[in-house]
Formats: structure tokens, sequence, C-alpha cells
């Protein structure tokens, strides 16, 4: 029982000290095992003295922690336009080594990442790849997790920044510490990212800086050596704990140091440590180099929550575009194929809520399912687990085509007044990175929301960022591999979820709500009797999905007969002199002398042109810029869009050129544009021009038309 009196002593002698001015210290070894992100304004807005403060802050913060691979990591981030990573977790592994690479970081171009202070990519960059296994951030239990963000200024795309911060916290669990300097750094959106008051700091300018970093490290008590912890600490742990336990049980243990402290009782540094069931307890004591005070923390928020919060119980029509292109090895397709059903089982599947479709594509687009066939989660689920590996080519344009023409079409299962998702995974690059982007841009137009999912280093970055809506910090994703896309299904759901249905334009040519005098203009010298036949049927499409009326739309053709050689009877001349006169007079019609026709007929009254309708071209040509007078029919065009007629396009054959083609037409070129193959083509492309003229999809239009609905601008 000797051992047992001993320690009495030694807390009562520790109690006594506790009302002299002097302080018996814990020894605090600051290795309590931590990730520590840094993130820095490296902006225009902050010039280079400002960017001195920051990295003075940050080796303020580091000075105080033993930094190594098994204690304290630190990685730091620079942000502007864009984030950059300057040192992950993992590269640098003592104290003096990423104290050195401070030094050396600080000593860059500040502006060398551009000119807004985007904070939201930074947040994104965090949780995206920082805080990955590649980058050395560590999945252990009792890891801690921290990022300090600092903020010069007001922040743009402040939306997109809290919904990163938020998706750091929950899916990761990183504490964050907002910093804002200066006085338009707005405390509200630094809650926003903190997410706690407690971890929100504002200083009005960088020299003050210091005093927040002290501040910092009184919210996280982080001891700052040996001979500084209070002896009151000690004792508030005592009398927490109660009468000291047996060595070797859960309780507080009292060891002997091996020097005495200078200035104080020879009794030795006292250690506590750890006590078992600390976890346990709402007001923990100190423990390793962290003497925690009690914290206000925040209620649990789980995943589910997340998600559910964000959803909230809305419908949605979800396309998953899958690449199934050669570059992918089968065991990955299979990764892909359980990404989807993972994130599937996140979405409330049925009829009246989200509905899921998907297609395959490499050579070829293929629908595997669309939106109405499958309503139970269960069957849904295996009907993507069959889904074959099909081979080939990356055709990403395809797809696109395909999918917004007939994924989200009624006939397979879109509803109008629901949200329209589509997600592409693909881990390649496409076969044309500019038609892809095209025909991403005519699905946006038909109000589809493009979400881009980008695997490993083969893939064209920039390419999916044109494919991605805006911004692509919240519609693009990239991975390193197919396994690490369970990372980010929580996020995909989210971002699924909070997308809000597009109402399309109001139909304005197809005279439900803005009668229009359309021209259709054949200028084909190429085509024989088959091909016109072609071009004909064509225009008779078209013109069968609208209502012609005097007060609605109004049709015209040119030319106005089909026979370009007028000619001449057999007694007409009797001599050689008249026929080579007569025939020195004829003109085969070019395509400038078919423009202006055109123009002078929409503005005749005599003729029927209307002057509040309005005017539309159509230019069907298979004519070549070397057949044609090419400076005469620009000419014409320029003429004709000035008196506000609208032009568009359609060109026929290989040789056409599509840069005339858009010179001709009205802006923006996308929608004014059309090109095919050869003349039987041209039957492909009714849908196209029916949108663009109509100002709504050609399934809206068909809704319209089997309802009598309006539609809603």
């Amino acid at each position: 029982m000797y051992w047992y009196k001993e320690i009495w002593i030694y807390t009562i002698f520790v109690v006594l000290l506790a009302g002299i001015d002097t302080t018996l210290s814990l020894e605090c070894s600051n290795d309590d095992p931590t990730d520590l992100v840094f993130i820095i304004d490296s902006s225009s807005n902050v010039n280079n003295q400002q960017l001195q403060r920051q990295f003075g802050f940050v080796r303020n913060i580091v000075s105080d922690f033993n930094v190594s691979p098994t204690n304290v990591q630190v990685g730091l981030i620079m942000y502007a336009n864009d984030a950059k990573e300057v040192f992950p977790l993992n590269v640098y592994r003592s104290k003096r080594d990423v104290l050195s690479a401070l030094q050396a970081a600080s000593q860059l171009r500040h502006r060398l990442y551009g000119n807004n202070a985007n904070v939201a990519t930074a947040l994104k960059y965090l949780w995206q790849r920082m805080f990955t296994r590649a980058r050395g951030a560590r999945r252990a239990r009792g890891i801690k997790k921290i990022a300090m963000v600092l903020m010069g200024g007001s922040a743009p795309h402040q939306k997109t920044a809290k919904f990163h911060a938020v998706v750091a916290r929950t899916m990761r669990k990183v504490k964050l510490v907002a910093v804002g300097i200066g006085r338009q750094v707005n405390r509200t959106r630094l809650q926003d990212i903190a997410g706690n008051r407690r971890y929100v700091y504002n200083v009005t300018s960088y020299d003050g800086l210091p005093q927040v970093a002290d501040k910092i490290k009184a919210t996280f008590s982080i001891c700052k050596g040996r001979n500084q912890a209070p002896v009151a600490a000690a004792r508030r742990h005592l009398i927490t704990t109660g009468t000291p336990t047996t060595p070797g049980k859960p309780g507080a243990q009292f060891q002997r140091a091996q020097s005495p402290v200078r200035g104080h009782l020879p009794l030795g540094t006292l250690r506590l440590a750890p006590v078992a069931d600390e976890e346990e307890n709402n007001n923990p004591p100190c423990r390793g180099d962290i003497c925690k005070r009690p914290t206000v923390t925040e209620p649990p928020v789980t995943k589910e929550k997340v998600i559910t919060t964000t959803c909230g119980g809305k419908p949605a029509d979800v396309v998953f575009i899958l690449d199934s292109s050669s570059s992918i090895w089968n065991p990955d397709y299979q990764k892909q194929l359980d990404f989807v059903s993972s994130v599937i089982d996140i979405f409330d599947i049925s009829s009246n809520m989200t509905r899921v479709g998907v297609m395959t594509f490499s050579d070829l687009p293929k629908i595997e399912f669309g939106l109405k066939t499958y309503t139970d989660k269960r069957m849904l689920k295996k009907a993507i687990a069959n889904i074959t590996h099909t081979l080939g080519d990356t055709y990403t344009a395809d797809a696109i085509r395909y999918m917004y023409s007939e994924m989200f079409s009624s006939e397979s299962g879109a509803r109008s007044d629901v949200a329209h998702v589509a997600i592409i995974i693909t881990d390649g690059h496409s076969v044309s990175r500019a038609e892809a982007k095209q025909e991403a841009d005519k699905a946006r137009d038909e109000g589809i929301h493009l979400i881009t999912i980008g695997v490993g280093r083969e893939v064209d970055e920039q390419e999916l960022r044109g494919i991605a809506n805006q911004p692509t910090a919240n519609n693009m994703f990239m991975v390193d591999n197919y396994r690490a896309l369970d990372t980010i299904k929580e996020l995909l759901a989210i971002r699924t979820c909070e997308v809000t249905p597009t109402s399309m334009p109001s139909p304005q040519a197809c005279g439900i709500r803005r009668p229009a005098d359309i021209v259709f203009i054949m200028d084909t010298p190429n085509a024989g009797p088959a091909q016109t036949k072609n071009v004909i049927q064509f225009i008779k499409n078209i013109v069968k999905e609208m209502e012609i009326s005097g007060e609605r739309n109004q049709i015209a053709l040119i030319p106005r007969q089909c026979v370009q050689v007028p000619g001449f009877t057999l007694n007409r001349y009797s001599n050689r002199q008249n026929v080579l006169e007569d025939l020195d007079n004829f003109e085969v019609p070019d395509t400038h002398s078919l423009l202006q026709e055109m123009r002078q007929l929409v503005s005749n009254v005599e003729e029927g042109g209307r002057q509040q309708a309005r005017k539309l071209a159509i230019l069907i040509t298979d004519r070549s810029k070397d057949n044609q007078d090419l400076s005469k029919t620009l000419t014409e065009s320029r003429r004709s869009k000035q008196n506000n007629i609208e032009i568009f396009t359609v060109g026929i054959g290989i040789n056409i050129d599509d840069k005339v083609l858009n010179e001709i037409a009205s802006v923006p070129t996308r929608r004014h544009t059309f090109k095919v193959r050869n003349h039987g083509e041209v039957k492909n492309l009714v849908q196209d021009v029916l949108k663009y003229i109509c100002g709504v999809s050609y399934s809206m239009m068909m809704e319209h038309r089997r309802t009598g609905n309006t539609l809603k601008r």
C-alpha cells in the first residue's frame, strides 16, 4: 500500500501548488496524429507582403507541431481562379522540411494562379484530391483532419463553396477553420465554410494574423512545448477522474520524469497517460500533444441526412451514359456497373419519383433500357448487372446526340415537369472533342443537365469540362481509377438531387405564340430525281408539324419551279444567231440569287409577306464553295440578316465547307447550321430543325399537340 500513499502525497502537492505562482507542466509532445492542410489565397487581390503574412501564419502554426509520418502531416493548397496543390500530406516528413518548403513556396510569384479568389475550387480539391490515400491522408481511427482556410476578400461562387465545405465536413470528416482577412469578408460566409462559429475568425488586416494564430491554438488547446501547461489543468483532470486507480487499470497514471524540471520542485514532470474511456467523455482531458478544453460540438451529420435534406423527395429523370469502349478492362467495366448500382441505392426509385435509364457507347450508342422500363429498384439493379461490354472506339458525340434525341423523349418515359440529368462516365478521350462539345450544347438547349466523370490519367479534362454544365467545379468529377468511383457516389447523388427542372422557351415559329413566314430555299444543283425527292420529303416532314394559316405560319418555296431551264420550242428561232443569243442570256440560279429572291419575297406584302411575322429562311444546299460566287453569296446573306431574316443552313455532302455554312447562317451558328453526308440523311434532321425553329424540343411539341397545354417560357 506504500505506492498508494505516495500517489496521494503527489496529489496534495499538486493541489497546493495551484495557488502558488509557479507552474508544473504536462509533457506535451505534439504527436497526436493529425492531417493538417492550409489553404491560402494567392490571387491578384493579395500583394506580395500580404502573401508573406499568410505564409508566416502557416509557419507559426506548424512550428508547434511534431511533424512526422506517424504524428502530424502537413499539406498546402494555394487558390485563385483555380486551386493549386503546392505539396501534399505525404511529401515532407519533418518539421524542418515543411518549414523549408513553406519558405520556398513563399517566393513563388503570388499571381501565378489567376485573378479571382475562387475558394470553391480549393475546397473541392481539398476533399476530392488532398484527403485521399494517394496524397497521404490516413484513414485509421483517431486521425484528426483539419483544414485552415484563409480568405482575403469577397469570394465568388459562394453557394458552390458552401456545398464543397459541407462535403468536406460530412464525407471526409474534416474540421474546417475559416479565417477572414479584411472588412470585405462576410462572417456569414465564413461560417458557411466552417460550419461552426467557434471555428470562424475575423481580422481587419494581414498584420493581425499572428493574433489569430494564437487564438486558433487556444481553441484547439495546442500545447506549445515542455513546461508550459498549467498545473490547473492537471488539477482539473484529477478532480474529473477521481481517485487514481491501481497501475495497469484505466485511469490517470503518474510517471517520474528522467530529469527534474528547472525552476520547480524536483518532483519531475507529470505525464498523464490516456484514459481508456476517454472517447465516451463529453469533456475529454489532455491527450498526448493536445490539451483539449470543453467544446461545443455540432450534431452529427450523416451522408444519408445530407442527401435527404438536399433531395427532399424531388423527382428526376436520370440517364447514365457509360463508356463501353475497348480502353476499359472487363474488371473495371464491372466496377463501373457496380458504381451505378450503388448510386441508384441512394435514389427513391418509382414511377412518380426518380426514373433511371442507362445507355452505353463505343462505336455506336446503345440504349440498354429507357426511363420507364424499370420502376422497381431491385429489377433495375439486376438489369444494370446484366449489361455487356461491347468494345470499340469512343464516339462520345454520337452518344450525347442519341441521349437527347431518344432517351429524353416522352416515348422513352421522360417527364416534362422534372429535372433531366445525364451522367457521362468515360476513361478516355472521344474521337472528336469539338463535336462532343457541340452535341452537349444541344443537349443543354433541350434542358438537360450534364455531369461528367473522368476515370484515370488518359481522360481529356478539357473535353469533359466542355461537356459538363457550368460551374464545372460542381458538375465534373475526376478519379484516379474505377475503384475510386465509390468515393464520389454520395456527392454525385447530391448534385443530381440539386438540379432543378428547366422550362424550355415558348414556341415562336410554330404558330402557337407568334406567326412566322418561313421560306425553304432548294439550292441543290447536284441532286438527281431521287435526291430531290429526299429533300422535298424533308420539307414535307417539317411542314406536317406546323399549323399553316394566314394567322399562324406561312410557307414558301424557292425556286418556284423545279425546271431551271425555261427552254424554247422547235419553231421559236429560224437562225443560229438568235439561238446563241438566247443561250447566252440563260443563267442557272446561283446561291446569292436564291437568297436575293427570298429577301424580296418575305418583304413583299402582295406575295404574302407580313410585317409583324417572324421571318425565317432555311437554305438547303449541296453546292460547294467552288461552284458559286462566294463573295456575292455572303453579301446577300448579310443583307438578309440586316433585314431581320433568320437564316438556317442545311449542308448536304462531304464537300460542303462548314465555314461557308456558318457565315451564311445567323448566330449562334450552332443553332442555325446543320450538315449531313448525303441527300438520304437529310430526313434525320427534322427534329433538330423543328427544335430551333419552334424554340422547343420535338417531344415537347408532340406533348403540346396531344394535350393542348401552353408551354411556358
